[in-house]
């Protein structure tokens, strides 16, 4: 408020309207700088939920073997345990 002085050559509702423009840009600026704060604290903890939980490369299942694959490595163990 000290920026803007009343005098002589402004009328007292000037003078109230300009307080008013200043004080409602003020409001602006901080509503602005607290929306930008939320929204990098919601990134922050999105990020954090993503990479805590399990991957999708770690809930996939391991691919089954066919019937002809199965019977290889059966076979194969039984060679090795001879």
């Amino acid at each position: 408020m000290d920026e803007i002085l009343p005098s002589a050559k402004i009328s007292t509702k000037e003078y109230l309207r300009r307080l008013y423009d200043v004080a409602r840009s003020e409001s602006a600026e901080k509503t602005a700088r607290q929306r930008i704060a939320d929204k990098v604290s919601r990134s922050a903890q999105d990020a954090n939920l993503r990479t805590s939980g399990a991957s999708e490369d770690r809930l996939k299942r391991p691919e089954r073997p066919t019937l002809n694959q199965a019977i290889d490595m059966a076979m194969k163990e039984l060679e090795t345990r001879k």
